[in-house]
């Protein structure tokens, strides 16, 4: 019951969903894909994009909604990998040469983001419209119709954060979109945000 008042009925259940993604996936021997280091990603996006949405004073619904987002946004990952484990140590190869992103790897092995089978799975299973919105935009939320700080907004700082190596530098992997940030007006805010990265990891502020 405490963890239940702590988290919420909707955290609890996205925790419990998430364990149950992860559980049900195998990456096909040989494939180089670690589930268990993208399991850990995913849980510290959860957890960053929960402590940034708390910071916005966002409600205890929309915060339960990012937490749970954080920790399902990749699992379209586990559905590729799993299904279609030679396109993917292929998409890999390509990612590593550096001459494309990310999506359009994606794009060019499945047809599709990861992304966008993760929202699209999402959605299979129920879960709230918010949660398949910041799922399924969260490396493009340019590309979302709403403009407001939300669960999509913290997760994809969250994990654009986690995914940079040098403070101030955005991963190549999941940049920032600055201009969707400009746009609804916290872009200032980002010093903030590496320091509160740095604090939840136990570092240094970076300024």
């Amino acid at each position: 019951m405490a963890a239940v008042t702590y988290l919420g009925t909707d955290a609890i259940a996205g925790l419990a969903l998430s364990v149950a993604a992860f559980s049900a996936f195998r990456a096909p021997p040989g494939c180089p894909f670690s589930i268990e280091s993208l399991q850990q990603h995913s849980t510290e996006v959860a957890a960053l994009a929960q402590s940034i949405a708390q910071g916005r004073h966002l409600s205890k619904a929309v915060v339960d909604d990012t937490f749970v987002a954080g920790l399902l946004h990749d699992v379209g990952k586990l559905v590729l990998v799993s299904h279609h484990p030679d396109k993917y140590s292929r998409f890999l190869e390509v990612l590593g040469e550096g001459k494309v992103s990310e999506s359009e790897a994606e794009r060019q092995a499945f047809g599709a983001t990861h992304a966008e089978v993760s929202g699209y799975l999402l959605w299979l299973w129920g879960l709230a419209d918010v949660v398949v919105e910041a799922v399924t935009f969260h490396h493009d939320p340019s590309s979302c119709p709403h403009s407001v700080f939300g669960a999509l907004t913290a997760v994809h700082l969250a994990d654009a954060l986690l995914d940079a190596t040098t403070p101030g530098t955005p991963s190549s992997e999941a940049p920032l979109d600055t201009d969707y940030l400009a746009r609804i007006g916290v872009l200032d805010q980002l010093p903030a945000w590496w320091d509160l990265k740095a604090k939840k990891a136990g570092q240094e502020p970076w300024r």
